[in-house]
């Protein structure tokens, strides 16, 4: 009796020993599976939040410079006409196409001091189509008349209704109007309920001016909508954006028909304390003050963890909080209901099964351990390997069929983002190079001369041995340097004799102009473009204008496209010149080594003339 009880305490002891060895295994490494996917997790909704603020940034960018533009070519376009045109179709056509190329405005307009107002915009009819219409406000020897037009895409009139008697609208007491002519620079609005849709938004305004004298506005509108993140996706169903500016009003959230609610209701636009979104005012009250980091952290309120990103974006003059949040249950939630099923499934794996104890654990560790190094591959963006696991655990496969899923969702949104940031730069390059084309067919010049002038500059740079990235930007950037002669009236810029004194100063004025048009630039090739057209006929020995700089103070892209715009123009046949043999041109090039052009580079193009002969001819 003795030696059997002896016999069962071992047996027992050892069963207890391997139970306890098994749970202790068992448990271990599912808290450190657990552990490593909540990790990973964690910092893939990290880097995903950060992409889809920095995404937000760029989408509000483009609206913004969408009104940034509209507006400075609509400036340029009235200065040129000396305020508003006898044949106003062509400002109404001018205006339309701007809408068409820039569908996130809503409306452009311009008015001046004698209270005429001029506007083209697009709402919705009454037969529920969206339509564009032009609203003129013309005053005739002290009679005001004022009629509406809806067009056609093509800029046809389609339908005119007479509005004299019914509307008193006057631009100068609008607050854009106020604010323009008050600073007598370009400004943006506080944000404000539109007068004729009744729809919050902003308004872009740039003052115009007439031998010094202020006479009117010019402008475009952005609704809140247009700018709003709402339509961005989330990656989990509470994600929230939103986007407030310095006095804490609300420009857009992605509960968008509660903001268009809220702004009915109280006539304005919604302030943060109006939402009833405490994580919103939690996180402008503590930081409005310090917003020039991007600031990612994870917060807790009413006993709820949330992950949170916001920061300061700054575009054309604006200054904005833009944010988003979501709990953490929306992306944990799956991991942590998988893990209590199989803690479960595991606790009576080994109850039942104690001399198969070791195998069980390890048959539950797998799933986890594989599924904790390809964590590691999210955690790095690679969303390609997804992961395959051969057991009889459905609670493991449903896991690993999410987790795959969810790395096929991800992928499919990177691919979609680099197309759209393609799409982008595409749609970008083109505008830039129709702006810079449509300045040349206002002179003698062509689309190849603004090829052969990127191509030569091209070669240049890569000459110099600078670097892929700056080469690619003056290749494009080339494209701008006169792009300032939209500015010059065309009876000088297209005289075929010589010009006067006088007549050169104008002139000249196309490269402070080009450098206008482009300030306050979006990005880093608008920079490069507005240095190209500033800088491109300033010369080494510090002659040239407009600042008469000299030598290395010249930015290197402006001495660049300065001697390959020469040389083309040389070659080139104009009406006041023939064309120069490629022999003359060269030695013309030579005789203002260290005059007009820096030495490096004409000795530069010396050594080639082959290959420049082959660029220009």
């Amino acid at each position: 009796m003795k030696r059997f009880w002896k016999s069962y305490t071992i047996f027992q002891s050892l069963t207890i020993f391997a139970v306890a060895l098994v749970v202790t295994v068992g448990l271990s490494i599912m808290l450190i599976s657990g552990q490593q996917s909540e990790k990973a997790l964690h910092s893939l909704a990290d880097g995903i939040m950060v992409r889809t603020l920095e995404n937000a940034k760029v989408n509000i960018g483009e609206s913004i410079g969408s009104a940034v533009r509209i507006s400075s070519i609509l400036q340029v376009a009235i200065e040129e006409n000396g305020g508003l045109p006898r044949e106003r179709a062509y400002l109404r056509k001018l205006m339309l196409r701007s809408l068409l190329n820039h569908q996130n405005v809503y409306t452009v307009y311009y008015g001046n001091e004698k209270g005429e107002f001029f506007l083209v915009g697009k709402r919705e009819r009454e037969d529920g189509v969206t339509g564009y219409f032009a609203k003129e406000s013309v005053i005739d020897d002290g009679v005001r008349r004022v009629t509406e037009k809806w067009m056609n895409t093509r800029g046809e009139v389609v339908a005119v209704t007479d509005l004299t008697e019914t509307d008193t609208y006057d631009p100068r007491v609008r607050p854009w109007y106020e604010k323009a002519k008050r600073s007598g620079t370009s400004v943006w609005s506080d944000p404000y309920i539109f007068y004729i849709t009744g729809q919050p938004g902003l308004t872009y305004a740039i003052p115009f001016e007439q031998f010094g004298e202020f006479k009117g506005v010019v402008g475009a509108d952005l609704e809140v909508k247009t700018i709003s993140l709402a339509n961005l996706s989330s990656y989990t169903p509470n994600t929230q954006f939103f986007v407030a500016d310095g006095e804490g009003r609300i420009i857009a959230h992605s509960e968008l028909d509660k903001f268009y609610k809220l702004a009915g209701e109280k006539g304005r636009i919604p302030r943060v304390d109006d939402f009833g979104d405490t994580i919103v005012e939690s996180i402008f009250t503590s930081h409005r003050e310090n917003l020039r980091n991007m600031d990612l952290r994870d917060i807790r309120i009413k006993n709820k963890s949330y992950k949170t990103i916001f920061g300061e974006h700054r575009s054309a003059g604006l200054q904005f909080l833009i944010g988003l949040y979501t709990p953490y249950g929306d992306y944990l939630e799956p991991l942590r209901q998988g893990e209590k099923q199989i803690l479960i499934l595991s606790i009576i794996v080994i109850i039942m099964a104690v001399l198969f104890s070791m195998v069980i654990s390890s048959a539950l560790a797998k799933p986890f351990v594989i599924l904790s190094r390809a964590t590691g591959s999210v955690a790095n963006l690679e969303f390609g390997r997804t992961i395959s696991i051969n057991t009889k655990y459905s609670e493991a496969n449903v896991l690993v069929d999410n987790f795959n899923e969810m790395l096929e969702n991800l992928n499919n949104y990177k691919v979609a983002n680099e197309y759209l940031n393609e799409n982008l730069r595409e749609a970008h390059l083109d505008t830039f190079y129709r702006l810079a084309l449509a300045a040349e067919y206002k002179d003698y010049y062509t689309a190849e001369h603004l090829n052969r002038v990127s191509a030569l500059s091209v070669f240049i740079a890569d000459a110099l041995g600078m670097g892929r990235k700056d080469v690619e930007l003056i290749k494009h950037s080339s494209a701008m340097h006169d792009v300032g002669k939209i500015g010059v009236p065309d009876n000088i810029l297209m005289k075929p004799g010589k010009l006067t004194a006088k007549e050169y100063d104008v002139i000249k004025k196309h490269s402070e102009i080009g450098a206008k048009i482009l300030e306050n630039p979006s990005s880093e090739l608008m920079e490069w473009a507005r240095i190209v057209a500033l800088n491109h006929h300033e010369r080494w020995d510090g002659k040239g204008y407009p600042n008469g700089i000299a030598g290395e103070d010249i930015p290197l892209s402006g001495r660049i496209v300065a001697i390959a715009d020469v040389m083309d123009a040389l070659l080139s046949k104009r009406s006041y010149k023939d064309a120069f043999s490629f022999e003359k041109t060269m030695d013309i090039i030579v005789i203002e080594r260290g005059k007009q052009f820096e030495p490096e580079l004409v000795d530069l193009i010396s050594k080639n003339e082959d290959r420049v002969r082959g660029i220009l001819l």
